[in-house]
């Protein structure tokens, strides 16, 4: 009896390694593709030249934060329109980045290698330095 079971257990398994496969297969529709499709793929946007942005910084020994963020036409022209500053040195900085903008060519931001209008970001920090006395002065006696 056990030599039956043995080979009805064994005739089971084989069917089962036969047939999961093939009804695995036939639950797949014909139009699924073979693969998932790749996400699209946003590169931000790139300043491109030699400006330099130069920013101010309202007080002496103190470091400021300016946050930019602008959108970028596909033409890689800055929309001015939606220029965001924050940041403690934001405001205070508001002209220079402006003109920063405005004479800046961008590389575009691009979906999957075709340019289109994207948003660009920057943070950096300003720092005025304080006025150091001269090291030729005489101190008093």
């Amino acid at each position: 009896m056990n030599a039956v079971l043995r080979s009805l257990r064994q005739a089971a398994l084989a069917a089962s390694f036969i047939l999961l496969p093939a009804a695995a297969l036939a639950q797949l529709p014909a139009s699924s593709p073979t693969r998932p499709a790749a996400p699209d793929r946003i590169t931000p946007p790139i300043p491109l030249g030699n400006t330099r942005l130069v920013l101010a910084a309202p007080f002496p020994d103190t470091i400021y934060a300016v946050n930019v963020r602008v959108d970028v036409e596909a033409n890689g022209k800055a929309d001015l329109n939606t220029l965001e500053l924050s940041g403690s040195a934001g405001e205070y900085n508001r002209k220079a980045i402006t003109e920063w903008l405005k004479a800046t060519a961008f590389r575009p931001g691009k979906r999957n290698g075709i340019p289109e209008r994207a948003t660009f970001r920057m943070s950096a920090e300003a720092l005025k330095q304080a006025d150091v006395p001269d090291s030729t002065a005489t101190s008093p006696r």
